[in-house]
């Protein structure tokens, strides 16, 4: 009887044991598809709020007709003609670069028109040659998401309307991604509220309350990116950018000089915990010291009380925060 009872016991124990083991794995595969679901919206909201980050810099710059480009720097190796070599196999080498030259001649003509302006921006190559080397290293800044230059005296309204349009198509899928994380509804509901009030101030032509407007719009993201990581250093830049577009918006206005000075004092703090808390070897470290410096410059600019100077100041500075 009892060795009945025990083998009944073990039975109903083994079972038991079974299914909680059957519980715990598929929890833990669940946990797992959830995480990994997360970071891939994580990941994504990441790069609305970049797209986000750039647009409404590009269109905040324009109403002031400020152009800047975020340059990015490569360096590649190409071979050195050696001394003494084949003349005559240079001389046919030139002769069939003429050859194809003139076949195409007509074909480039089209192309160069459309794409001098592109051209023109692009940074000379600098080539430093190893006499004991047969190769050349060639470093070459290129123009990386770029912003549109404009040289207008007057706001090309046509333009900012664009930039407008294009971020009112795609907040509803932003502003989903970010329900879906639980985001606070204060921070989406006033991000719309900012987007009416922009679509206001262009359909008034008013360039005030359209940079405020813009301004209020960036000052969100570095919410929305707290939300979504734990990059300090993601957020510290966007935090940083944002005290600096603020300092810009004042400089429109009268007699603002020391809120604005305020504000770039904030932004090089930033920008300086950043660097002293960032390891030595890190490549971002001298980027980060280069961008204090520009701060730097910035924040020493406002004691001239010149409009011109400091957006000329400021232009450095916020591309140096647009590389970081």
């Amino acid at each position: 009887m009892r060795k009945q009872y025990f083998k009944f016991f073990s039975i109903i124990l083994t079972f038991i044991c079974i299914a909680l083991s059957s519980i715990l794995i598929y929890m833990k595969v669940f946990a797992n598809q959830n995480e990994s679901k997360d970071g891939s919206l994580n990941k994504k909201i990441i790069s609305e709020i970049d797209y986000l980050d750039s647009s409404v810099i590009e269109a905040m710059n324009k109403l002031n007709n400020i152009s800047v480009v975020r340059y990015k720097v490569y360096t590649k190796t190409i071979n050195k003609p050696e001394e003494g070599g084949d003349n005559k196999s240079n001389e046919r080498d030139k002769q069939k670069e003429k050859s194809s030259g003139a076949e195409q001649q007509d074909k480039e003509q089209m192309e160069n028109s459309e794409q001098s302006d592109k051209e023109s921006k692009e940074n000379t190559s600098l080539k430093n040659a190893d006499n004991n080397s047969n190769q050349i290293s060639v470093s070459q800044a290129v123009p990386n998401n770029s912003l549109t230059e404009t040289e207008d005296d007057s706001i090309n309204w046509d333009e900012i309307t664009y930039i407008y349009e294009n971020l009112y198509s795609v907040w509803p899928t932003v502003k989903m991604d970010l329900k879906k994380l639980n985001i606070q509804d204060e921070y989406i509901n006033k991000f719309n509220l900012d987007l009416n009030g922009i679509a206001q101030s262009i359909n008034n032509k008013d360039k005030n309350s359209a940079l405020v407007n813009f301004y209020n719009l960036y000052s969100q993201l570095p919410n929305y990116a707290m939300a979504v990581t734990n990059d300090s250093f993601l957020i510290n830049t966007y935090m940083s950018k944002s005290a600096i577009l603020n300092a810009y918006i004042l400089a429109n206005e009268e007699n603002k000089w020391k809120e604005m000075s305020e504000s770039i004092s904030k932004a090089k703090s930033i920008i300086n915990e950043m660097t002293n808390i960032i390891d030595d070897n890190d490549n971002r470290k001298r980027d980060l010291e280069k961008a204090s410096t520009i701060i730097g410059d910035l924040e020493n600019s406002i004691i001239l009380n010149d409009k011109n100077i400091f957006y000329m100041q400021y232009k450095n500075a916020i591309q140096s925060l647009e590389t970081l």
